[in-house]
Parts: structure tokens; sequence; C-alpha cells
């Protein structure tokens, strides 16, 4: 009779642990599962919406000035980082759009802003930050 008795509360002190234990394993799952959802949906490049539709004095008193520029008619023949251009002139063969690039880079981080007169005044138009030591284009 105490064997018995000792078994069943071996078994309930045993069930209670396996219970706790299978508690937290799910808790941990669902932690891991978030972690790991937040790192898939994480992007190494970023575009700040604050910085279009402004001029080149606004952006450059934000940024600094640019360590280059370069100008180019827009075509779809663009490097990978430009085809967010493509968002805003999606058919832009035959129509002479001037698109004058302003560049900063530094050892972590590379960003460039992308203008286009509007009104006869140049206006940043799109912009894009990534990490060029995780990023090669």
């Amino acid at each position: 009779m105490i064997l018995i008795k000792v078994q069943v509360i071996l078994f309930g002190i045993i069930k209670q642990r396996s219970m706790n234990l299978i508690r937290i394993g799910k808790i941990m799952l669902i932690i891991a599962s978030f972690q790991m959802l937040n790192l898939s949906c994480s992007t190494p490049e970023k575009s700040n919406m604050k910085l279009n539709g402004k001029s080149t004095e606004f952006v450059i008193e934000k940024l600094g000035k640019p360590d280059s520029t370069h100008e180019f008619i827009l075509t779809k023949k663009l490097y990978e980082y430009q085809y967010r251009l493509l968002m805003c002139f999606p058919e832009p063969e035959g129509k002479n759009i001037l698109i004058k690039e302003f560049i900063w880079e530094n050892s972590h981080k590379k960003t460039v802003v992308w203008f286009h007169k509007v009104n006869d005044k140049l206006e940043s138009i799109d912009n894009l930050t990534w990490n060029p030591n995780k990023i090669k284009y």
C-alpha cells in the first residue's frame, strides 16, 4: 500500500513538472517564433519618407554635404539600387527625365537621395539607405 502511495505521489510530481516544462516549452516556442518573425520582416534597406518632397538645401541641412553627386537621364537601364525610381516613373523611356543623385557614404552606411525638377526647382523624389558591408550593389 505504501509503495502504491509513493508511486502515485511520484507520478503526480512528475506529471506536474512535465506540465510545467510543457508550458515553459510553449512559451519559449512563442518567443522564438516572434523573434524569427521580427528578423524575417526586418530589411537591411531603409527609405526615409521625411526626406521626400524636399529641396536640396533641406536634405543637405539634414544629412550634410554629399560625398558625390551624379546626373543622368532616367531609363530602364539602371543599377540595382536605382530601380526604386521606376516606382516614380514607371515608363521613363523617351521622356527625357533628368535625375540628380546625391550620395553620402561611410564605412557602415550609404545613403542615396534622388532629385527631379518640379516647377523649375529640384525636389527629392525618393531615397535609400543601406549598409554596404551587408548589401553589395
